[in-house]
């Protein structure tokens, strides 16, 4: 009777195992099936095919654009593609966030293509446009001194964020900027010339803590100038915020004025 007990829960444990086996085969066989499908599908796309894709706005058809913007069995100038038409569905269906997300993983991704980085620049910079981002900076500007020839002026700048942003910069009379994607721009006026150069601060900030910034300059000679006081937020090699506000100088013999509107004529 014990050795009946004893091979029947061996039977049973046999059994058990057998149908463990059996599920774990079956689940990795859709899974391989699933793959074999999936690289047929991605295969078989065309520039026509993606472009369909456009006809079928919803996430089954964002997931499959995600699926054909990471394989590398599909041509990477169809990859791009992808990359256009998701973007598009996108802002159908008001998945801007989602898929900003999404881009920005591509084009911070080295492993991808160049032309992959572009696009996903390229439509970044598209749903930014449709879709500005939350700003987090508020600017006040102040002029102190004798607005006449031969006098001395302070620039008061004062800067607020709702967010901590550790790379900060702050330029009167402009901010010197280099990257691949801007050209490199200085601006100074003869009118109006620094006393301490140069008339910018790099640093960072902290959310509601009010940082303020003096810049000295001289009033030189004579004439008109627009004078541009910007600050930037530069939250990694991709975002950023700037914000640019303009002072107009008009300078005389007899003196001079200046205003937040152009006074030009």
């Amino acid at each position: 009777m014990k050795y009946k007990l004893i091979k029947l829960k061996s039977l049973k444990t046999i059994f058990i195992l057998g149908v463990v086996v059996m599920i774990v085969l079956l689940i990795f066989g859709y899974i391989w099936l699933a793959k074999i499908k999936e690289e047929k599908f991605i295969k078989s796309q065309t520039f026509d095919s993606i472009n369909k894709l456009q006809e079928f706005p919803s996430q089954k058809t964002i997931k499959k654009l995600k699926i054909l913007t990471e394989s590398s069995f599909l041509d990477s100038y169809l990859r791009e593609r992808a990359i256009f038409v998701l973007t598009d569905i996108s802002i159908k269906l008001e998945k801007n966030s989602e898929t900003r997300d999404y881009l920005k993983k591509i084009a911070l991704n080295q492993e991808m293509p160049v032309n992959l980085h572009s696009a996903a620049l390229a439509n970044l910079d598209l749903i930014d446009q449709l879709f500005p981002p939350k700003k987090h900076g508020m600017m006040n500007v102040d002029v102190q001194g004798e607005i006449k020839l031969g006098g001395q002026i302070s620039i008061i700048i004062r800067l607020l964020s709702d967010i901590d942003v550790e790379n900060v910069k702050v330029g009167a009379g402009g901010i010197k900027h280099y990257s691949p994607m801007l050209t490199p721009e200085k601006i100074e006026s003869p009118i109006i010339t620094p006393i301490t150069k140069p008339p910018w601060w790099k640093g960072s900030i902290k959310a509601n803590a009010l940082k303020e910034l003096k810049f000295d300059f001289r009033i030189e000679k004579e004439g008109e100038i627009e004078f541009p006081v910007v600050y930037e937020f530069n939250f990694d090699s991709i975002d950023s915020e700037t914000e640019k506000q303009s002072l107009y100088f008009k300078i005389t013999k007899t003196g001079g004025e200046f205003s937040r509107a152009s006074i030009f004529k």
